[in-house]
């Protein structure tokens, strides 16, 4: 069953195993906003009948909420595996509760084909959440669905949050990224071609992951330490921990507020020597009051002081979490980043751009 807006709360919600499997990819907090009352009326009906604290009626949510089932229809069917990537074994949730473990770490990989007859590019999706919960709602599946359309390979995951500290989260992407490698043959994705994307924290993880990344996985595998990922996009994301340009929050669930590590956490303190770092895409929104624009600023700078390409777009309006950012100023930058994407990973001496998802 395929669910769309037609679908009611109540039907969504009754599928066996939904209600173990949705804490982990929907908000609890989002979820108690819609009207109770009318949970037997199709979502595309109440949309409008209800708020959430973040925005003016339930549209967003309703529409968040029908693709995290259809996501969790899609593992529960096979479609899609959900995996630990440090074991490679099947991962799922331990009965029904109301809030997602932090402690909890899995890869939702993309739709599994049976027959493959090309490799293609993977893109590793790692949602925010300020270290202490993951968000996949509007920084997780709406951009697998994004990218999966224009061709690439979506993998979505969910890292360990407070009070999980570092490194914990760092190591926990690094496992991921050397599953793909293992398993690239079972996806179809080219090995050399694997790109990250993150969000808010999870920006300062993949960008903080990359300055570690030789280290960290050369204890996992040495052939993934071999071969870093070769771009990353972040968006709004979290790079110094510096007071007065952070995200206080980020800083103190990754580190429980030790300060000692305020520095040596700091991005722009952690880049390698020799230009070791990807190429990077980085987007921010001027009126963001949760992670202060300054941040990406502060990446470009650093990243063009040690001749590391980097594209820096910052958009006036779109404040902090805005996802695809329709409706903003930043809609753009989903297609800016596709192309970034297609050029840092076109395959040389095969197709340069990705093929696009055949139905």
């Amino acid at each position: 069953m395929r669910y769309s807006m037609y679908n009611t709360l109540n039907e969504i919600l009754s599928c066996p195993g939904m209600r173990d499997y949705l804490p982990y990819f929907f908000s609890e907090e989002a979820l108690a906003c819609f009207p109770k009352d009318l949970a037997d009326a199709p979502l595309s009906l109440i949309r409008y009948r209800g708020k959430t604290p973040w925005s003016k009626d339930l549209c967003e949510a309703s529409e968040q909420l029908v693709d995290a089932a259809n996501l969790i229809s899609q593992i529960q069917k096979g479609k899609r595996r959900c995996v630990d990537p440090g074991t490679g074994r099947d991962w799922f949730p331990e009965g029904v509760r109301k809030e997602a473990e932090p402690a909890e770490v899995f890869l939702v990989t993309p739709k599994i084909r049976k027959k493959i007859t090309k490799t293609r590019p993977a893109l590793l999706i790692c949602p925010g959440g300020g270290y202490e919960f993951v968000s996949f709602a509007n920084e997780g599946t709406p951009i697998a669905e994004r990218v999966q359309r224009r061709g690439y390979l979506p993998f979505l995951l969910r890292y360990s949050t407070a009070p999980a500290r570092f490194p914990k989260p760092q190591v926990d992407l690094v496992e991921a990224i050397c599953y793909i490698r293992r398993h690239a043959a079972e996806y179809g994705v080219d090995p050399e071609r694997i790109g990250l994307v993150g969000f808010s924290a999870g920006g300062h993880l993949v960008a903080s992951t990359m300055c570690l990344y030789a280290h960290l996985a050369m204890g996992i595998s040495e052939d993934a330490a071999l071969h870093p990922p070769r771009a990353i996009a972040l968006g709004y994301p979290v790079i110094t921990f510096e007071t007065g340009s952070t995200h206080e929050g980020s800083f103190q669930a990754l580190t429980g507020g030790q300060e000692y590590l305020r520095s040596r956490l700091s991005v722009e303190n952690m880049l390698p020597e020799g230009g070791a770092f990807p190429a990077a895409y980085v987007f921010a929104c001027e009126d963001d009051e949760t992670v202060p624009p300054e941040n990406a600023r502060i990446l470009k700078r650093a990243l063009d002081d040690r001749g590391i390409p980097c594209s820096l777009r910052l958009f006036p309006q779109g404040g902090h979490g805005c996802g695809l950012g329709f409706a903003t100023s930043a809609f753009s930058w989903s297609g800016e980043m596709l192309d970034f994407f297609d050029r840092q990973l076109a395959a040389k001496g095969r197709d340069t751009i990705p093929t696009r998802e055949s139905k």
